[in-house]
């Protein structure tokens, strides 16, 4: 521990050897080091105009220039004074060929010079355009696959397999297109020989028929057990054999929307020829 003396009020202050800052002030409190450095970064100075002594910071004192303590000083010591304007010189605006004074400072700043923000804006909309515009990009022609219109697209997505339609609706064109080869007729997964292209027999359009064999099984689902008043729906009828011609009671259950999918799309759930029903394990 060390003893120290406060930069502010002199109060004797330990502090540990690390806390000790060296060449520097040392405070006992925040509410000490505050105010000195107050009182150290502000000086008093007198007003040029009325010799009023005023407290003003450092870094805002004018040296070798005049300083006043309020607003009404300057404005009373600048009459009679003449006026000095800023150096300019005269240049024609870019875009109407108007002469007007401008800066050397502002000339500075950018190599186009306007006399106005309107003429800046037409200059803008005229000249900043394709491969002058801040936000250009190299593009390359591609003809559509589908209309064979013309549209440009950057390298980078054409590359990238992407950019090969000049719109969405083309795009789902080719793809409608792609999914008919490599999804219809024997090449789906799903595909079981042509059997959902047959038609059903008037009398299974029937809803009464439907209804009977609905009502044999209580309105019950053959795989999960839900009713039709759990699912909200009515139940499907699933022809075991997978026949749409054969229409006897014995080849006709009930599934719900939920199982009757899965009948036909999972292999490894069957139904034997007595209705009992074989679910695999989740």
């Amino acid at each position: 521990m060390v003893i120290v003396s406060c930069g502010n009020c002199g109060k004797k202050v330990e502090r540990n050897t690390w806390n000790v800052r060296r060449n520097k002030y040392n405070y006992c409190s925040r509410q000490c080091a505050a105010e000195h450095r107050w009182k150290d970064s502000r000086i008093n100075i007198s007003c040029s105009y009325c010799g009023k002594s005023f407290i003003q910071r450092k870094n805002k004192i004018k040296r070798n220039k005049e300083n006043y303590c309020s607003k009404e000083c300057y404005i009373k010591s600048q009459k009679g004074k003449p006026f000095t304007p800023k150096k300019s010189f005269k240049i024609r605006c870019d875009n109407c060929k108007k002469e007007f004074d401008i800066t050397p400072s502002r000339f500075k700043l950018s190599k186009n010079h306007f006399c106005s923000r309107k003429c800046k804006g037409k200059y803008i909309s005229k000249h900043n355009v394709g491969e002058n515009h801040i936000n250009w990009r190299r593009t390359e022609k591609v003809i559509c696959g589908i209309c064979k219109k013309e549209f440009y697209v950057t390298p980078y997505r054409f590359d990238n397999n992407r950019g090969k339609f000049c719109s969405k609706k083309c795009f789902y064109i080719w793809l409608s297109e792609r999914m008919r080869e490599s999804r219809m007729g024997e090449s789906n997964p799903n595909w079981q020989g042509g059997l959902s292209k047959e038609g059903y027999p008037t009398e299974f359009i029937n809803s009464i028929f439907k209804k009977e064999i609905r009502a044999k099984y209580n309105f019950v689902c053959q795989i999960c057990g839900k009713t039709e008043k759990d699912i909200g729906r009515t139940l499907h009828i699933h022809h075991i054999d997978r026949n749409k011609l054969n229409l006897s009671e014995e080849n006709l259950i009930p599934l719900c929307i939920h199982c009757h999918p899965r009948i036909h799309h999972k292999k490894d759930l069957v139904i034997s020829t007595d209705g009992s029903v074989r679910v695999p394990r989740v």
